[in-house]
């Protein structure tokens, strides 16, 4: 029995008993504590980090999509024009010509007016109801035969300008946006009297679409620019990049030359100088020539920047290639 108490194992078995009954000491205990937290935290920067990027590329996604859909609106909205002003238009005295400057004159404190085309659109079911109850004879001389010839086409052309502006403005948290203007021939208040909106000139009755709104003889037939109140521009995108940077590695520096280096000597770029990168045109140029197909490569690059759930800029440039299809003078 003496024995067995003085014997090593006896004595071991006792030691590690004591240590049982004593638990984790302290120090143990803390050392568990940071080599749990460090894992703990570990892990959750790790998941953090996932949902950002989760999020970032969520957001890249949509403004992706809302980039590609402004431009499918844009080229669906080229796709039906009949004349796109390429900027070497000139007027019957050959002096340089811009419809920009018989546009509303506070026109270019709205945006930058970017690209401008004729297209001919059909009446609305608004006017195309106060049509068919018109009686065409209870009018006079050219304004008879106007409603006439508006019930046989059933549609009219409109101006329509792409403007972009980078201005502040709390309701738009882009760098810069992309807005559409357009001067119609009637509004829905001078529809009934067939009244032109003020400024409009019908680029049919005198032939002059390049020269716009001055006929062969350079005679001006605009009585009164318009006012930019009958037809305010509308926001088409947000979140485009600044106009007056270029972060695309695909494009030049300077970007005056870069339609026709890249497409050709017959493509001008829209607007011509360099400062506006992130949306422009490439028109193929047929200066005052209106019996020739036009096309236009159109490219616009958003930018993530102001989104909600990003804390950077990533951007999306998108570029696509429009053949005009429609017809001068020619209603279906």
């Amino acid at each position: 029995m003496i024995a067995k108490k003085w014997s090593l194992p006896y004595h071991l078995s006792k030691v590690f008993q004591q240590k049982k009954n004593l638990g984790i000491s302290l120090v143990e205990l803390l050392v568990t504590l940071v080599i749990a937290s460090m894992a703990i935290s570990g892990l959750l920067a790790a998941m953090v980090e996932l949902l950002r990027t989760d999020q970032q590329e969520s957001v890249r996604e949509d403004t992706q999509q809302e980039m590609q859909a402004a431009l499918s609106f844009i080229a669906e909205d080229l796709r039906e024009s009949v004349y796109v002003y390429d900027g070497t238009q000139t007027r019957a005295n050959n002096t340089a010509h811009s419809i920009y400057d018989y546009l509303p004159s506070n026109l270019s404190t709205v945006g930058k007016p970017i690209l401008a085309f004729w297209k001919a659109e059909p009446i609305s079911a608004a006017q195309e109801a106060t049509l068919q109850s018109m009686n065409c004879n209870s009018f006079t001389g050219a304004r008879r035969d106007e409603c006439t010839a508006l019930k046989s086409r059933r549609r009219t052309y409109t101006l329509v300008v792409y403007l972009q502006s980078a201005t502040a403005d709390p309701k738009w948290k882009g760098k810069s946006r992309i807005l559409r203007y357009e001067l119609p021939k009637y509004t829905s208040s001078n529809f009934a009297s067939l009244t032109t909106t003020t400024g409009f000139v019908d680029p049919v009755e005198a032939n002059n679409f390049p020269t716009w709104p001055f006929n062969a003889q350079d005679a001006n037939l605009q009585a009164a620019r318009p006012i930019l109140t009958q037809s305010p521009p509308e926001v088409l995108v947000d979140f485009v990049d600044a106009p007056n940077t270029n972060n695309d590695d695909n494009l030049p520096t300077d970007i005056t030359t870069y339609c026709s280096n890249k497409f050709g000597s017959d493509y001008v770029r829209v607007p011509a100088d360099n400062t506006y990168k992130s949306f422009f045109a490439c028109v193929r140029r047929i200066g005052n020539d209106i019996g020739q197909n036009q096309d236009v490569i159109l490219y616009i690059r958003g930018n993530t920047y102001g989104k909600a759930g990003t804390d950077k800029e990533q951007y999306m440039p998108l570029q696509t290639r429009i053949t005009l299809r429609g017809v001068i003078d020619k209603f279906n």
